[in-house]
């Protein structure tokens, strides 16, 4: 007996398309909330939230396609580029006072250092008065 594998027959789905409809609406919210100067979203506008105000089954993929072929390849933001600038601002201020905190920390550590041995220097002396003192006192007196 012959048995050859059954071959599979698997139909191959295409996946769904915007309507030409849903092309000009997405068309036409990118022209309002993208800015072709600076090549990116205008405000906090993202492919996401152009998808989300269509809404009616706009998938986010479609305004991503369309934007990246009708306006540009970059789906940023001004939003993200001021924090970022804020970002980079803030980090430039740490990296000022981190130095600072440095500098400061190794001034302690000199000051600290110093009295150590100011403290070590007193004890000794204070060892000196305690042997001059026994040699004056009444044992030295009587000697």
């Amino acid at each position: 007996m012959d048995t050859a594998p059954a071959s599979t027959n698997v139909a191959q789905i295409a996946p769904r398309q915007p309507t030409p409809k849903q092309k000009r609406e997405i068309i036409g919210i990118l022209e309002v909330c993208y800015d072709d100067e600076a090549k990116r979203y205008k405000g906090g506008d993202t492919d996401k939230s152009v998808a989300d105000i269509l809404g009616e089954g706009v998938m986010l993929g479609w305004v991503s396609s369309i934007r990246e072929e009708m306006f540009g390849p970059d789906g940023g933001n001004a939003e993200m580029d001021e924090v970022a600038t804020q970002v980079r601002d803030l980090v430039a201020s740490v990296r000022v006072h981190e130095q600072k905190v440095l500098d400061h920390a190794e001034k302690a550590r000199e000051h600290a250092d110093a009295v150590v041995k100011f403290g070590d220097h007193a004890r000794v002396l204070l060892k000196r008065v305690e042997t001059i003192k026994k040699s004056v006192g009444p044992k030295a007196a009587g000697a």
